[in-house]
């Protein structure tokens, strides 16, 4: 996980309930930001993996 996903998945945790700003502690450990190659990496495989998927349902239909 990047540290920009672990932001996302913080940040629309929060609700407001009764005039109050809620949220659950994290249960993530916060990630160190990537330098630019690896993210290049990760994200590139991240991507080959969600588009296997979306070929492999599409021949489905």
């Amino acid at each position: 996980m990047t540290f920009g996903e672990y932001y996302y998945h913080v940040k629309y945790a929060i609700n407001l309930q009764n005039g109050k700003w809620i949220t659950d502690k994290p249960r993530m450990v916060v990630p160190k930001q990537m330098s630019k190659e690896d993210a290049i990496v990760y994200y590139k495989a991240k991507f080959d993996e969600y588009w296997k998927k979306v070929n492999k349902n599409s021949k489905k239909l």
